[in-house]
This record gives C-alpha cells, structure tokens and sequence, in this order.
C-alpha cells in the first residue's frame, strides 16, 4: 500500500506536464512506473492501476491498490520547456504520510515520444537519506478515452 501512494503521488502530477502548450487535455492510464532506490534496488510497477484526467488547470488521479483506491487533485505550471512543476491540492488517504504531502511542489521533467508519455521526477528526502529512499522515479503512459466526469 505505501508503494502504491507514493506511485500516486509521484507519478500522477508527472503526466500532467504535457497539458500545456499541446492541449494534452484528457486521460492517461500508466502503463509502467519503476522506482530507483538510493540502496541501489529498483521497483516496477506495470499493472496499469492509475488512471489521470487532465483538465485546463489542474489534474485527477485515480489508483487503485489490493486494499483502497486513491483520488489526488493537483495544480501545475509549466515552468519552461520539458520541465513543469505541480502542486497536491487534495488527497483522499488518510495515511499521515500523505497528508503530509499536502501543499507540496515537486519538479518533473517531461517528453512525448510515439504515443508515449516519459516522466521523471526526483524525489526530496531528508539529509542524510536513508538507504531505502526513493532517488528517481521514472514513469511512462499512453493515452486512453475519458469516460465522462472523474475517472471511471
């Protein structure tokens, strides 16, 4: 379960980047998420389980895990070329953890590639890291038809 918020959370805002200027406006479903630990270890997630509506200004995601499903709100800007920032207005865990997240900005770098959507982000953590820290996250999507309102 704490793989799957922190997927959410990093991943979600990542696909959002590309909404702007290209009309990007519309659903993604992640089709790949791999996770690069500081320890050296690596996670990959490709079981396609979150979902993302983009809208002019903000963005809904929607994962669903083995024991709950999570809906997150952000808000973005583009901040030049490739590069974007966004903002978690809302989450609906209750997990301190993610609340904690809450009113936070994170960096993604972003670029389309045949259909594909490729993002990166790198996570902050406290100074000195621990060994099980996430360093990088690096995600990929494909485009999918919205089926009316938030997510189906």
């Amino acid at each position: 379960m704490r793989n799957l918020l922190v997927l959410s959370a990093l991943l979600v805002p990542c696909v959002l980047a590309s909404a702007q200027p290209g009309g990007l406006q519309g659903c993604w479903r992640n089709t790949r998420t791999t996770l690069y630990f500081l320890d050296g270890r690596t996670q990959v997630n490709a079981q396609g389980n979150c979902q993302l509506q983009f809208m002019a200004d903000r963005i809904s995601t929607r994962c669903r895990g083995s024991q709950a499903e999570t809906v997150i709100e952000y808000s973005y800007a583009i901040i030049r070329p490739g590069v974007y920032t966004a903002t978690m207005l809302s989450n609906s865990s209750t997990r301190a953890q993610a609340q904690a997240q809450i009113g936070g900005t994170r960096e993604y770098q972003y670029r389309m590639e045949a259909g594909q959507l490729f993002l990166t982000t790198f996570p902050q953590t406290t100074k000195p890291a621990p060994t099980n820290a996430i360093q990088r996250v690096e995600s990929v999507s494909k485009e999918e038809p919205c089926q009316g309102g938030l997510l189906p």
